[in-house]
């Protein structure tokens, strides 16, 4: 690989790996692990939990029911956080104790590096599939890094079932197809082309001519 010749999109996805796999090896693999499940627990919790606290508790301070609605979302979901960090905090200690703080920060490294590839494959993925096909760029022709971003957003779309597949193509592609024949289709005013004014239709009756006035003088 040629450092001289990396731009931008290099830049943005292996600096998106590198940071992943730092915070992986600083914070170590049980807190990683308990930050995913901290994060789906939070969610799930909230999601569960807001609308009956949002209509019970909440809703005698906020009368708004979509404020408070959200207001108990973020106050679950920031509590659940909360706890588990301290719970994440009290592992950290014993795994001091313990000395196995070398294995773990490894074991935290590989996991964040795992993750900085995932990251990249999903960007490269929404960019083909959601926003368009970039392979038309000079800049994504000329980057070192985006096929093999590209190589594992498409292996892993393989990997996905049948009814993914399905449901991508008929609402990511869709909607890509869509403002693709939207962008290409032209505007009659802006081209300069004019339509024919249809005919007005007549009532039926004639006209009178200049013999038909003569005729009656």
């Amino acid at each position: 690989m040629n450092l001289e010749t990396l731009n931008w999109i290099d830049i943005a996805l292996g600096g998106a790996l590198i940071i992943s796999a730092l915070v992986g090896l600083m914070r170590g693999f049980l807190k990683e692990i308990l930050s995913l499940i901290a994060w789906g627990v939070a969610l799930y919790a909230a999601w569960i939990l807001a609308e009956p606290v949002a209509k019970t508790y909440v809703v005698k301070f906020l009368p708004d029911s979509y404020i408070a609605y959200v207001a108990a979302f973020g106050g679950i979901f920031i509590g659940v956080l909360f706890l588990i960090g301290i719970v994440n905090l009290l592992i950290s200690q014993v795994l001091k104790a313990t000395g196995l703080g070398f294995l773990d920060r490894l074991l935290g490294l590989i996991l964040g590096t795992v993750r900085g590839v995932l990251i990249g494959a999903l960007v490269v993925f929404a960019l083909k599939f959601m926003v368009g096909t970039p392979d038309k760029l000079a800049m994504w022709k000329e980057s070192q890094l985006a096929p093999y971003f590209e190589s594992m957003a498409t292996w892993g779309y393989q990997q996905l079932p049948a009814d993914a597949h399905k449901w991508i193509e008929n609402n990511l592609k869709g909607e890509k197809n869509q403002t693709n024949n939207a962008a290409a289709k032209p505007d009659p005013q802006s081209t300069g082309v004019l339509h024919a004014v249809p005919a007005q239709p007549t009532s039926g009756v004639e006209e009178p001519t200049l013999n038909g006035l003569e005729s009656t003088q």
